[in-house]
């Protein structure tokens, strides 16, 4: 939570307004690219600034503004038609802190606007993030009671967030292999206490396999330094499991074997290496390297 503040707070001080906040568009850096656990905003299509650069100063508030952002993430004023500032990018971030805590939104099943709307303002901060830390129900009416060119408190929310976990730096990256405790953004128990609202996924096994094939398919280490199985780092914000893969004595017959002679049938890239051309600087007649087909060349 922390880097998301840190990163919305980056883009508002370049004049820039997200105006699409959601889990999807936080990634992770790459671990080859010694930035592992650094969390980075994508996709501003629907950005626009918020300052205007004739006065220096933000853009009036205006209504009847064309909406702008994703549905469920979106703030009031947005749904109502006020021109986004600073705050909305905020509310957005809110809720989507409030989905990753219990992966819903209870406006979530919406279609429309008319649907979202009633549903979005018969909800409190508390009643969002019931039973979780107070600092997320509290976060979330702050967020929604920001004035339109208020300036957010970034670093007072960032500490607020940091207290959760005491001792932990500020600049900590995320580490998914780190499940010591205090468990944060998970229920309380009646008597306050930390609890997981389900049991802990164990971790798939690991099967080690010489096959290149086979390796490709189980993908070798899948807990490495590198994040996820065969190296890709995972999308922990996805509501997907993670994959376990499947034991060898688990296999209906050779399947493998099926799989790689299936393999010898798929078309090969043309190959342009040999054949006359045409005419000078035309490319060769393309090759077809496989005996799927009776045509050698086209």
């Amino acid at each position: 939570m922390s880097q998301m503040l840190d990163v919305i707070e980056h883009v508002h001080d370049k004049g820039i307004l997200h105006c699409d906040i959601k889990p999807r568009n936080f990634v992770f850096g790459s671990q080859s690219e010694g930035k592992g656990g650094r969390l980075h905003l994508v996709d501003f299509g629907l950005s626009r600034p918020w300052i205007d650069p004739k006065t220096g100063k933000p853009f009036p508030e205006e209504l009847n503004v064309s909406f702008r952002g994703t549905l469920h993430l979106a703030s009031r004023n947005v749904h109502l038609g006020h021109t986004p500032s600073r705050r909305d990018d905020i509310v957005s971030i809110a809720y989507t802190l409030v989905k990753l805590l219990t992966g819903t939104l209870p406006w979530g099943e919406a279609e429309t606007q008319d649907e979202v709307l009633p549903i979005l303002y018969a909800h409190t901060g508390s009643t969002l993030c019931q039973g979780y830390d107070d600092v997320f129900a509290q976060f979330v009416d702050y967020a929604c009671s920001l004035q339109y060119d208020e300036t957010p408190k970034y670093q007072h929310w960032r500490q607020a967030f940091l207290r959760l976990v005491p001792g932990l730096s500020p600049n900590a990256a995320f580490d998914p292999e780190d499940d010591s405790e205090p468990r944060v953004g998970v229920q309380k128990n009646e008597n306050g206490d930390h609890r997981l609202p389900c049991e802990d996924c164990p971790k798939a096994p690991v099967y080690f396999v010489s096959d290149p094939f086979q390796r490709c398919v189980y993908g070798g280490e899948s807990r490495s330094s590198k994040g996820g199985k065969g190296g890709f780092v995972p999308n922990w914000g996805s509501s997907w499991s993670c994959g376990t893969p499947i034991r060898p004595e688990d296999v209906f017959g050779d399947e493998f074997a099926v799989v790689k002679e299936s393999l010898e049938f798929i078309d090969a890239p043309p190959d342009y290496c040999d054949g006359p051309c045409a005419y000078e600087g035309m490319a060769p007649p393309e090759v077809i390297k496989n005996a799927q087909s009776d045509l050698h060349r086209i």
